[in-house]
């Protein structure tokens, strides 16, 4: 934590609860003060069973009011609800169970399933405080490879575009960056990013800073062919870990791998193969990568790969059977 308040001062982070499963990783993430939200309700069975360990502040992103979902969110002790229409806002103070509105906004034409338009947003928040709620919240959704300056630009004038209607937002979420390192061309940004945290609350997704280093994943060689090019070997290994497991993001958003080598059942040589690893499925997409320079691996050595896994322990499915 103190690395992460040396970088971002005032900035609070935002865990996705996706991001892990462990219960212990969560409440060490909670006691340094980080906040969660979540935008897949099929976790909300996790949720409910880790509320009496944590006694956290969780916020729901998946903008799903039906009254079967209130119903679950209460169930679980979810009570901070992203809203991006009258109508959604209308059916949390409808239901009378206590929920807090969190407005939500796409900066984009391209993400509006993510929020309302930024120009209905002061509108939104005038005749909510109309029907006697008072919006002073705003939840941003972004993309890995969005431009964070400007999202900071576009936020500032949503904020100036609702005071002028005389509506005052307190707090701004923003989440889908996974916020992991800065480097010295980011810092103008965070100079933005810190001067917009000295006008409202700002929270951002820091997701990746806070568990991407805390994996180390193993993976073992169930199967090997040789292909030769000419006099030269190229190695094919087949592991029993892959895209659909620990190495999601190795497919979605191009994970860099090293992979170490544990020699188990190969001989002491050392000479390096450019070699291409596969996960366990018949899936063509379950491809690790394919040319790392690994030595001549047998059947039961293992792989290891440190300072990855951000998002897989609870987005992994059980593919063709594979847990």
């Amino acid at each position: 934590m103190s690395e992460w308040k040396n970088t971002f001062g005032a900035i609070k982070p935002l865990l996705d609860f996706n991001a892990t499963s462990s219960s212990d990783l969560l409440f060490e993430c909670e006691k340094v003060g980080c906040r969660f939200f979540f935008s897949e309700n099929s976790y909300l069975e996790q949720i409910k069973e880790k509320k009496d360990i944590l006694g956290w502040d969780i916020t729901d992103c998946s903008n799903n009011s039906s009254p079967l979902n209130l119903v679950a969110l209460e169930r679980a002790g979810v009570k901070k609800v992203v809203v991006d229409s009258l109508e959604r806002i209308e059916s949390l103070k409808e239901s009378n169970k206590g929920f807090t509105p969190i407005l939500q906004v796409a900066l984009t034409d391209s993400i509006r399933e993510m929020g309302c338009d930024m120009d209905q947003a002061p509108s939104i928040c005038e005749r909510a405080a109309k029907m006697g709620v008072q919006l002073d919240s705003l939840c941003v959704g972004t993309f890995e490879d969005s431009n964070l300056a400007d999202i900071i630009h576009s936020i500032s004038s949503i904020l100036e575009s609702i005071s002028a209607v005389g509506q005052s937002i307190k707090k701004v979420m923003i989440i889908g960056t996974g916020t992991q390192k800065l480097s010295e061309n980011d810092i103008p940004t965070l100079a933005l990013l810190k001067d917009l945290s000295k006008k409202v609350e700002l929270s951002i997704e820091a997701s990746r800073f806070f568990t991407e280093k805390a994996y180390t994943i193993y993976t073992r060689i169930i199967g090997k062919k040789v292909k030769h090019f000419g006099e030269i070997p190229h190695y094919l290994y087949y592991t029993d870990n892959g895209v659909y497991c620990s190495f999601y993001n190795r497919h979605i958003n191009n994970e860099p791998l090293n992979p170490i080598p544990i020699k188990v059942s190969s001989s002491t040589d050392d000479s390096l193969y450019e070699s291409t690893l596969f996960g366990p499925t018949c899936d063509s997409i379950d491809t690790l990568g394919t040319n790392f320079l690994l030595p001549d691996l047998e059947i039961g050595d293992w792989l290891k790969f440190e300072e990855c896994g951000y998002l897989c322990s609870n987005y992994s499915p059980q593919f063709n059977g594979f847990e």
